[in-house]
């Protein structure tokens, strides 16, 4: 299982699967956190997962 949808995961062999994530938005609620803003409400950023032939 591979993080990030990494190009490499799909060559090798058997093609890893993969957890693809938004990292922009990851990053931005990481931020508000440490800055302490309430985001009460606020759906979590999802995560998708890119199933390939190690699965």
């Amino acid at each position: 299982m591979g993080f990030d949808d990494a190009g490499y995961g799909a060559y090798a062999m058997p093609p890893l699967s993969s957890v693809r994530i938004d990292a922009e938005e990851f990053g931005l609620r990481a931020a508000r956190d440490a800055l302490g803003q309430d985001h009460t409400g606020v759906p979590r950023p999802g995560a998708a997962v890119i199933e390939r032939a190690s699965v």
